[in-house]
């Protein structure tokens, strides 16, 4: 992985295939996130909302929380390298 990287294209392409990427992956998360409160709302009890919604979001929050510590060690212990380090990161979160 280290030569394809070193041997690749060159780092302002890398810069803008990430960029587009983020972007693109922005895009679908907001209008996923929108979908799912939306669900949760319709979806739940209505003497329990309050409880739904605040479970949804809590349980958001510790998924998001777990995933940059994840991340966070992940991109320290992989490489001192940074480009390899997150690609170890993007290869990480293909498992998720």
């Amino acid at each position: 992985l280290g030569t394809v990287l070193s041997t690749g294209p060159s780092t302002d392409s890398l810069v803008i295939v990430i960029f587009v990427d983020l972007a693109m992956f922005a895009i679908l998360f907001a209008v996923n996130s929108a979908i799912h409160s939306y669900l949760i709302v319709k979806y739940c009890d209505n003497n329990k909302v309050v409880m739904d919604v605040g479970f949804y979001y809590m349980s958001n929050a510790a998924g998001r929380l777990t995933g940059t510590l994840v991340s966070g060690a992940v991109y320290s212990y992989a490489s001192d390298d940074g480009q390899l380090a997150f690609a170890a990161c993007f290869w990480l979160s293909l498992g998720f």
